[in-house]
């Protein structure tokens, strides 16, 4: 239903929940105030489905919290990687959640090596979700990651208290080199 928060993250398939002792994390169906673009049912504008992640710091700077997905495929020598994911920015008026956007990052991994990532180069306007776009490019990846699985991670990069980011439409693509 509209509004539900779902601390269950076995809901979520193939995601891995990580936080520390003053984090939650799970999925979301917002409300209509919250994404008024879905008018309560749906889909918010620039989002995927009715549920999303949420991930929600409510202790402090020495917080952490992220969802990480382990990929199906490992590097290929000679590929430009792209991620793409939607970021949200509830309105933060809504009495379901006390806290503020707490901005974003989001990683693709080749093993425990980050090859590409984005933080918060702008806020989306709130009510809103935007892509942000992580992109590694052939030349950048070292050949020994070539064979490594790859996986993707998000978190918020917040440092205060009450911030959560929702986060959506998770896309990772491989980009065609260029025709010669």
């Amino acid at each position: 239903a509209d509004g539900d928060l779902e601390g269950d993250t076995a809901r979520i398939p193939g995601w891995d929940f990580a936080g520390t002792a003053s984090t939650f994390r799970g999925i979301f169906n917002p409300p209509a105030g919250s994404y008024p673009s879905a008018a309560g049912q749906g889909t918010p504008t620039g989002a995927d489905g009715a549920q999303v992640a949420y991930l929600f710091n409510d202790g402090g700077p020495t917080e952490s919290v992220s969802a990480t997905q382990l990929l199906g495929e490992t590097v290929v020598a000679g590929r430009t990687y792209e991620l793409r994911v939607a970021i949200g920015r509830f309105d933060p008026s809504q009495p379901y959640a006390p806290s503020t956007y707490g901005g974003y990052t989001i990683e693709l991994l080749a093993g425990a090596t980050v090859i590409a990532a984005d933080s918060d180069p702008q806020d989306p306007p709130p009510v809103s979700f935007f892509d942000a776009v992580a992109i590694a490019p052939a030349a950048s990846i070292p050949p020994g990651l070539v064979g490594e699985p790859l996986s993707v991670r998000l978190g918020i990069s917040a440092t205060a208290a009450q911030r959560s980011t929702h986060f959506d439409d998770v896309r990772v693509a491989w980009l065609a080199p260029p025709a010669v």
